[in-house]
């Protein structure tokens, strides 16, 4: 079950999986799942007015500085949000990456799924409902 929260400070609402761990720290919020297989983080950050300047290079630079073995898979940008799949190391395992960043008003949100390799179809549902019932007010 997904249950929703609204935080204020962004003017948004986003879905948290029933059962999983809660945790915030200043503008970011983390969850994690039992097993810890699994990962969500968002943040909200003042914005620009566009993300259409950001590039496949700029953001392989970006993500690589906490990332190092960042492989990026997929990079869609259209100007108001970016949406990039890649993969990376952590530890000898392979880290599946989803993340979205997007522009709304003044704010840039940036939700980012952290997942081991294998992924169950539970926890695939899961992940797209998460995404799914995020909104910006």
């Amino acid at each position: 079950m997904i249950v929703p929260i609204y935080v204020s400070s962004g003017n948004y609402e986003f879905g948290f999986p029933e059962g999983w761990n809660y945790g915030e720290s200043g503008s970011a919020i983390y969850m994690t799942n039992q097993d810890g297989s699994a990962s969500f983080s968002e943040t909200v950050n003042e914005a620009a007015a566009s993300l259409e300047n950001i590039s496949q290079i700029d953001y392989i630079t970006y993500i690589s500085q906490s990332k190092p073995d960042f492989m990026l898979t997929n990079f869609n940008n259209d100007g108001q949000k970016i949406s990039i799949t890649g993969e990376y190391l952590l530890n000898g395992k392979k880290i599946n990456l989803q993340q979205y960043i997007i522009i709304n008003n003044s704010y840039e949100y940036t939700l980012s799924f952290d997942t081991e390799e294998d992924v169950t179809s539970e926890l695939a549902v899961t992940i797209q409902n998460v995404i799914n019932s995020f909104k910006y007010y």
